[in-house]
């Protein structure tokens, strides 16, 4: 299951040039404020500074699941005067591993969604490849579907997202039981 790198290894450091050549990841405590939401980096980067100052550092979070892949995700934390970074986004973890990337732009105006995230297998496992496969398809469906403006998709694309959903449960149940040695339960419906 991903979660933050417990060290900027090899792997890591390595993945992180292939994204940003110029910067170096930095692990940040996680220091969310009052009303901050989940999953909303950007919006809650933008409340941060616009109420106690300091401005939006792009970059990505960098996750790994250990011996299967390292993922990158679009992402924003706060750069305060003194040129330190904040974490103000709540997260299940007390601190995250961050990569600053100036290019890596989002601006709440126009931008509808963050960037696709960056995968890299670190395991030659079938599954990992069919996992990775797995989570590009519904990344492209989602910018393709909803980046039009669509709000009711077809009975085909619904068939098509459910189809993708359904694979990934069972991608991630092999993972979880090749890997950490238990099968995840999949929500009901």
């Amino acid at each position: 299951m991903v979660t933050t790198p417990v060290a900027i290894s090899k792997a890591v450091l390595d993945f992180c040039r292939e994204v940003c050549p110029t910067a170096r990841p930095v692990y940040l405590q996680v220091r969310p404020f009052r009303g901050a939401k989940a999953l909303d980096a950007f919006e809650n980067v933008d409340r941060f500074t616009s109420l106690s100052g300091g401005k939006q550092q792009t970059g990505w979070i960098i996750w790994e699941w250990p011996d299967a892949f390292i993922e990158a995700e679009h992402h924003a934390v706060v750069r305060l005067s003194d040129n330190t970074l904040r974490e103000v986004s709540p997260h299940d973890e007390m601190r995250v591993l961050f990569l600053p990337d100036d290019a890596a732009t989002f601006d709440l105006s126009h931008d509808t969604y963050a960037r696709p995230s960056i995968r890299k297998a670190t395991s030659t496992d079938l599954v990992v490849a069919q996992y990775l496969a797995n989570f590009e398809a519904r990344d492209t469906f989602i910018r393709t579907k909803m980046n039009l403006g669509i709000n009711i998709l077809s009975k085909e694309d619904t068939d098509e997202i459910m189809r993708i959903e359904n694979e990934s449960w069972s991608l991630s149940a092999e993972l979880f039981k090749r890997h950490l040695g238990f099968v995840s339960q999949k929500p009901a419906a």
